[in-house]
């Protein structure tokens, strides 16, 4: 990743014969130099990015991406900046030139409004990068408790970890930065260059910082060919069918599993919240030992072989395709997070599902009707009606 010719060429000047790099020159080099020393680490962060875009649909060109990794390691500079400050030290602060804060369009005070002419850029403001927080780092990193280990960060970045850490808790001042915006640049340098002790710490902040929680996961799954434990498999499942029976029975439910029995129920609600349904009629019961999950591989000759989650209900063969958004938002639902809300496509393709099943299980049903009640422990109860001669019979 060295700098261009060009670039190379109007930031240096003559002086005794010599060629001399530019001091603004220097700082580019400074960002490649620091990439090429900590390459896995960064390619697998910025890989992660790439990933929760393309996943959530924002699709990127090449040319689009190369535009902005180019941003990113040269700050925006053009060789008429570089030539215009190249007998002149750089007065501004050298985190104004990293990597970690120019990718995403901000510079040491504030964002860099140029950057909106960049694609990469208008669609990561989209997924709030660095607003999600880890309360544990969070306490090691501005608690005023000096024995709590780190991440470790490279040497040429420790000077800017401590400097901002220190603007962070209030030790320190700097002219134009904020401590809230000091602790947000320092979660952006953790996020590419830090080195975790904990692969469960590394794992959850990187979902928290791109507002995903299953993209370390899904991440995963690619690299290892679509490999999944039974463990994960049987908590996902149970996961899904939770957010399932929610919006089949339009009820807020509980996380715990053991507020569900054995069955899954499709009942004739009203759509909407605003009214509590405690007694529905059933339309549907399915038993949940009938449904399973597993990857399944979609692959381009010569070009790419990527895996997605299917849900598959055995008897009727109906399946959903479990995306990187639908199992965000049920990890989101599953931890409680009721402010969340499924984007309209996930919604049309669970009715589209609801119905696949509708249509198998209705055909087999009995003429007895049956109600599902919410009692007040979250447990359904079920009460069935026959009719037997013109009278009605509780059954």
């Amino acid at each position: 990743m060295p700098p261009s010719k060009s670039f190379v060429a109007c930031s240096t000047r003559r002086r005794g014969g010599r060629a001399l790099i530019s001091p603004a020159a220097m700082l580019v080099l400074k960002n490649v130099r620091l990439l090429r020393e900590n390459w896995p680490t960064v390619r697998e962060r910025v890989g992660a990015v790439y990933r929760r875009l393309f996943e959530y649909g924002d699709r990127l060109t090449l040319r689009q991406t190369t535009a902005h990794l180019a941003y990113s390691i040269t700050s925006g500079l053009s060789c008429h900046d570089v030539a215009g400050q190249s007998q002149h030290p750089i007065s501004r602060p050298i985190t104004d030139f990293i990597f970690f804060n120019r990718f995403w369009g901000e510079g040491a005070t504030g964002f860099d409004e140029r950057t909106l002419q960049l694609k990469a850029i208008r669609v990561l403001q989209n997924i709030g990068a660095g607003r999600q927080l880890v309360p544990t780092l969070e306490r090691k990193l501005w608690m005023r408790n000096e024995d709590e280990p780190l991440p470790s960060v490279p040497g040429q970045l420790q000077n800017v970890f401590a400097s901002l850490r220190q603007i962070g808790r209030k030790q320190a001042e700097s002219e134009g930065l904020h401590p809230a915006a000091s602790r947000a640049q320092l979660r952006r340098l953790l996020f590419f260059f830090a080195q975790f002790q904990q692969p469960e710490l590394a794992r959850d902040y990187i979902a928290a910082f791109l507002n995903s929680r299953m993209l370390p996961e899904y991440v995963s799954w690619q690299a290892q060919g679509g490999q999944i434990t039974n463990i994960d498999r049987d908590r996902l499942l149970r996961n899904v069918l939770h957010v399932l029976q929610e919006h089949f029975a339009g009820l807020r439910l509980p996380e715990e599993v053991s507020s569900f029995d054995d069955n899954l129920y499709i009942t004739l609600n009203r759509h909407g919240r605003d009214v509590r349904q405690s007694a529905q009629v059933v339309l549907a019961r399915l038993n949940r030992s009938d449904f399973t999950l597993a990857l399944k591989e979609e692959a381009w000759s010569g070009i790419s072989r990527r895996f997605h989650l299917l849900l598959t209900e055995n008897r009727s063969h109906a399946d959903l395709k479990l995306e990187l958004p639908f199992l965000d938002f049920v990890m989101q639902r599953h931890t409680g997070d009721i402010a969340t809300s499924i984007q309209a496509g996930y919604l049309d393709r669970l009715e589209r599902f609801k119905a696949q099943l509708l249509a198998v299980f209705k055909e087999s049903a009995d003429q007895d009707m049956m109600l599902v009640r919410l009692r007040t422990n979250h447990r359904f109860a079920t009460q069935k009606f026959a009719l037997n001669n013109g009278v009605l019979e509780v059954l």
